[in-house]
């Protein structure tokens, strides 16, 4: 089956991301916006930094990247300030 994630990507701090998730898709079926939050701590592995949100996904990033931005089908990444 399909399994699609959407949702919108920040920069919580140098080296922290999050993906706060919207949807969830399981090839036709459409998962609940309140089962998101219960999903991810399932499958979540470790503990969870403070600063994400109950419905986004921890992503490691690169010291360097302060910011990044999707729009009109482009990604933009912009570097963090020293």
């Amino acid at each position: 089956e399909r399994f699609q994630i959407g949702g919108n990507l920040r920069v919580v701090r140098p080296g922290l991301g999050e993906l706060v998730v919207r949807e969830i898709r399981v090839g036709q079926l459409r998962i609940p916006s309140g089962l998101i939050p219960r999903l991810l701590r399932q499958v979540s592995r470790g503990p969870r930094p403070p600063e994400i949100s109950d419905s986004g996904l921890p992503l490691r990033l690169p010291e360097h990247i302060g910011e990044v931005r999707v729009a009109g089908g482009n990604v933009t990444i912009v570097k963090a300030l020293r």
